[in-house]
């Protein structure tokens, strides 16, 4: 045992694989140390358990990559004489790896079998599930068997975890929110049950806000958000049509963007590739949307926009969760008629909607406002120019695609048979009203903001 006693808990010498390794925690990490050369390093984060039994230490870790992070797990020996070492040793990295959170989460897990290219099942048993049984969370898990099964399950369930864990696209997430708004005590239920979404469809949207474009993907990162994320509010928008209403909680569509959307189903097993060969085809094909809109406008000035939007970033505010009432309508505002001809409109709630596309760059979790885009009747190669910078949220910026800031609105669809995209599900093609709902469901953040790169300047559209 090193002398000192804070060295005592900070820094342990083990045997593993018959060499000595030097264990150290810093402020900041798990340092693995071998042969006077570091070997690895661990951020707290990324350490899911330390225990000691006996003349045993196990070690369960995420061993960070770009491309896909996993679990690394190991088990060393200590002398009789360091046993008291170890068991000190070992709590101290766990009040470090679970400073902000509790340990041993209770999950309640729902696997779509056929989201993406069809291999959530695989990705549960193979990848996720060992994460969560590492990092000892209990676990009860459903894989669906047909549509609307994790709406059923949810809206009856008991309120026993700690956090939903949804492995799908963002289809499967529609899914649970709905169940859990459509309970009598649902206002109970969407502020306790935080969702942690785990990346299996094709766009991912969700996770990729929460996590970043590089991580946005990335299972392993995902399941540690489960594991260690906080609550973070989230607003909800109420899509009523005709007698039916459904809670949407990342974005609605009609136009190009929506036929990108729900007219590549077929090509899932592209991932998400497939939004750009709609999108490719969309553009040569140029419809307009036959819609009618009247917005209640907050914003409307892209550089105030902007302004605003850096100013709450520089804050560094945390939106945390919190248990209030559910959020009540808006009510200031009065309608606005929008008649210009339009290629297709966009609302959201969330910055990215796919990796390749920021749609809503300015989009702030818990802001009580939706984000609306509506792009006017433009040329083909405007579109095309505006794909380089679309990750960015460049498209902003267009001279003639139009961003608000608004409390709810109305589309009266001119046909019959058009898309409409909510959550990247289709929904009937009738007349709907959107209104948002302040901080109504909560889900789990490594940081309480969205993950972006917008820099929140006209990189381009001088």
């Amino acid at each position: 045992m090193d002398s000192g006693d804070s060295e005592m808990v900070s820094r342990l010498t083990v045997t593993l694989a018959g060499s000595p390794v030097i264990l150290s925690a810093s402020p900041s990490a798990l340092v693995v140390e071998q042969n006077g050369k570091l070997k690895a390093k661990y951020t707290w984060w990324n350490v899911l358990w330390a225990e000691s039994y006996e003349t045993r230490v196990t070690l369960s870790l995420i061993e960070y990559h770009k491309e896909a992070s996993k679990l690394v797990s190991f088990t060393a020996t200590v002398s009789e004489a360091e046993r008291a070492a170890a068991l000190l040793f070992t709590q101290y990295v766990m009040e470090n790896a679970y400073k902000d959170t509790k340990p041993r989460r209770r999950l309640r897990i729902f696997v779509n079998p056929v989201g993406g290219k069809g291999k959530g099942t695989s990705i549960y048993l193979e990848r996720v599930k060992p994460i969560f049984e590492a990092a000892h969370c209990g676990i009860d898990t459903t894989i669906t068997e047909r549509a609307h099964h994790a709406l059923e399950i949810t809206r009856d369930m008991p309120l026993n975890a700690d956090c939903i864990v949804v492995l799908s696209g963002d289809g499967l997430l529609h899914e649970v929110i709905n169940g859990l708004a459509e309970r009598p005590d649902a206002e109970e239920a969407l502020a306790t049950m935080p969702l942690a979404p785990i990346p299996t469809g094709s766009a991912n949207g969700t996770c990729v806000n929460l996590l970043g474009k590089i991580d946005g993907f990335d299972v392993a990162m995902a399941c540690v958000n489960a594991i260690k994320g906080r609550p973070m509010k989230l607003d909800l928008c109420l899509v009523t049509q005709k007698s039916s209403r459904t809670w949407s909680f990342m974005s609605q569509a009609m136009g190009l963007m929506a036929d990108v959307d729900l007219g590549t189903e077929h090509l899932r097993w592209m991932g998400d590739a497939r939004f750009m060969v709609g999108f490719l085809r969309e553009l040569w094909a140029l419809k307009r949307c036959p819609v009618t809109m009247e917005i209640k406008v907050v914003a409307e000035d892209k550089e105030q926009m902007v302004q605003q939007w850096k100013s709450t970033r520089s804050s560094g505010e945390r939106t945390r969760a919190t248990n209030g009432v559910l959020g009540k309508p808006p009510s200031t505002s009065e309608w606005v008629t929008l008649d210009k001809p339009i290629l297709y409109f966009y609302a959201g709630k969330m910055p990215y909607v796919a990796r390749d596309l920021m749609q809503f760059p300015l989009s702030v979790p818990g802001d009580g406002t939706i984000d609306l885009a509506i792009q006017e009747v433009t040329s083909r190669w405007t579109l095309l120019k505006a794909i380089d910078g679309a990750d960015r949220g460049q498209q902003i910026y267009i001279p003639s695609q139009r961003y608000y800031k608004v409390e709810a609105y109305r589309v009266t669809p001119l046909v019959d048979d058009a898309n409409v995209s909510i959550d990247g599900e289709k929904y009937p093609c009738e007349p709907f009203e959107v209104q948002v709902r302040k901080g109504m469901a909560n889900i789990m953040s490594p940081s309480g903001s969205f993950v972006t790169d917008f820099s929140g300047i006209n990189e381009k559209w001088k």
